[in-house]
């Protein structure tokens, strides 16, 4: 199998920290404080989404299931979450400006299959579940890791 680079997506001042996709969507977050769309096929940021207070940008998710209408983004140990239905080439608030905190800095997010559970693990190893339908947060699962990254 041969693996071809078809081209770059540009548009983050500075580094790209996180990604996340679906179908033909990526998002990236960026240390610039921003989350991008990108329409993979046209190779272009479709929209931006600023985090709160434009810090960098640690973690984003793209929603499915019930939820496939958000973008779920962490900045520190903030979660937040952007309507994308919402009008605009730029988002500059979130519809959810808080999902959660987390104990340490967050460096992951997903969801399940259904779009109803947010997973957050931060830099302590700890993973905290977030019920998106009831709002409610189960105890979180204690620490196995010393840090969590996706990949």
């Amino acid at each position: 199998m041969t693996w071809q680079d078809v081209g770059d997506l540009r548009g983050h001042r500075g580094a790209a920290n996180c990604l996340s996709a679906a179908g033909e969507v990526l998002a990236s977050g960026g240390e610039d404080g921003t989350i991008r769309l990108w329409d993979v096929a046209a190779g272009r940021s479709t929209r931006a989404l600023l985090s709160i207070q434009q810090r960098p940008v640690n973690a984003v998710c793209i929603g499915r299931g019930g939820c496939e209408h958000f973008v779920l983004g962490a900045a520190g140990r903030e979660v937040f979450a952007y309507d994308v239905r919402a009008p605009g080439m730029v988002l500059r608030q979130p519809a959810v400006p808080s999902i959660g905190r987390a104990r340490e800095e967050v460096s992951s997010l997903a969801l399940d299959a259904s779009g109803c559970y947010a997973a957050i693990g931060d830099d302590s190893g700890e993973v905290r579940l977030v019920d998106l339908e009831n709002e409610t947060q189960p105890p979180a699962l204690q620490a196995a890791h010393g840090s969590i990254c996706s990949c």
